[in-house]
């Protein structure tokens, strides 16, 4: 199993991103310029070529009404901060790849701008 990421701080350019590349996971943030994470959810939820793409919202975000929004979205949220065996966990639940698929490779490695 392979990990590859592609960032965009962008929420419009992030849906382009999903729409014209095979993604197992969005890992989005709600504060982003143009799109916040909130409308890119609807915006991919609601597109037949990415509905099922599985989204991490990664958030400081603490208000229960806007992570039960967000949820009924059909996103998963991830509360920051959060150790990596935290987004490794997630990760695996919301992929659906195996313990040893995940653990048996080091490709969880990320270079771009702090979550």
């Amino acid at each position: 199993w392979h990990l590859e990421r592609l960032y965009e701080s962008d929420g419009e350019k992030g849906l382009k991103v999903l729409e014209s590349n095979r993604i197992d996971l969005a890992l989005v943030d709600l504060n982003m310029p143009h799109k916040n994470g909130e409308e890119m959810i609807q915006r991919t939820k609601q597109n037949p070529a990415t509905a099922n793409i599985p989204i991490l919202v990664v958030s400081t975000e603490s208000s229960e009404t806007r992570i039960d929004r967000i949820r009924s979205h059909g996103a998963d949220f991830l509360h920051k901060p959060f150790t990596p065996e935290i987004l490794r966990t997630a990760v695996r639940e919301l992929t659906g790849v195996s313990n040893e698929e995940f653990d048996g490779t080091d490709s969880l490695r990320y270079s771009g701008p702090d979550f």
